[in-house]
C-alpha cells in the first residue's frame, strides 16, 4: 500500500510540474529567439511600444497627438511572436519557390541557420548557414540560399531587433507559393 501512496504522490508532482511550466509565468508563445537587441546593442527587452523617432521627452503629456510613422508592436506580444515563427519565414520561403521547377524527389529538405534582422522597417535575413541538407543538386541549393539571402520586406511595424532563427524548406511545400499557372507550366514540363 505504500508503494501505491508514493506511486500517486510522484505521478501527482510531476502533472504539477507539467501544468507549472504550460500555464506558469513563462512566456505565452514560443520563441525562435535568443536575443533581443536594437541596432545600437541595446536590449529590447523592456522595450515600450512607440513609434522608433519617438523619445519620451517627444511625447504629449496626455499621450495623444498623431504619430507619423506607425505604432511599433511590443517584442512581448502574439503578433510578435507569430510573425517571427510563421510570417517571417513564409515570405523567405516564397522567395525560395521559384528555384524549384518540379521533379526529382519532393520530399527533399534544407534546414537553414540565419540572423532574421529588422532594421527601420526592413526585415531581411543574414549570417545563413546550412544546418541540414539533402537536397542533391548544389545548384538548386545555392539557388534557394541565395532566395532567402535576398529577400528583403517591409514590416513598418515591427521594432529595430535581430533574433536567431531556423527555416525549413522542403521541395514539395513550395508548390504552395507558386501561382496556379506557375504549377500548370511546371506539370507541363514535368511530363
Amino acid at each position: 500500500m505504500t508503494k501505491w501512496i508514493i506511486a500517486v504522490g510522484v505521478v501527482l508532482a510531476l502533472v504539477g510540474i507539467l501544468l507549472w511550466q504550460l500555464f506558469g509565468d513563462g512566456p505565452s508563445a514560443p520563441t525562435i529567439a535568443t536575443r533581443r537587441i536594437d541596432a545600437g546593442g541595446k536590449s529590447l527587452d523592456d522595450a515600450d511600444v512607440r513609434p522608433r523617432s519617438a523619445k519620451p521627452s517627444d511625447q504629449p503629456a496626455d499621450g495623444g497627438g498623431a504619430a507619423s510613422e506607425p505604432e511599433l508592436i511590443s517584442v512581448h506580444s502574439e503578433e510578435y511572436h507569430h510573425r517571427l515563427d510563421t510570417g517571417f519565414p513564409d515570405k523567405f520561403r516564397a522567395r525560395a519557390a521559384g528555384c524549384y521547377t518540379g521533379g526529382g524527389d519532393g520530399d527533399r529538405k534544407l534546414k537553414l541557420g540565419y540572423k532574421l534582422r529588422s532594421q527601420s522597417g526592413m526585415v531581411s535575413a543574414t549570417d545563413i548557414r546550412v544546418i541540414e541538407s539533402n537536397i542533391g543538386d548544389a545548384a538548386l541549393e545555392r539557388c534557394l540560399i541565395q532566395a532567402v539571402q535576398d529577400e528583403q520586406f517591409h514590416a513598418e511595424d515591427m521594432p529595430d531587433f535581430e533574433e536567431e532563427g531556423d527555416l525549413f524548406i522542403r521541395l514539395r511545400a513550395l508548390k504552395k507559393y507558386k501561382s496556379v499557372e506557375e504549377q500548370i507550366r511546371e506539370k507541363q514540363r514535368n511530363r
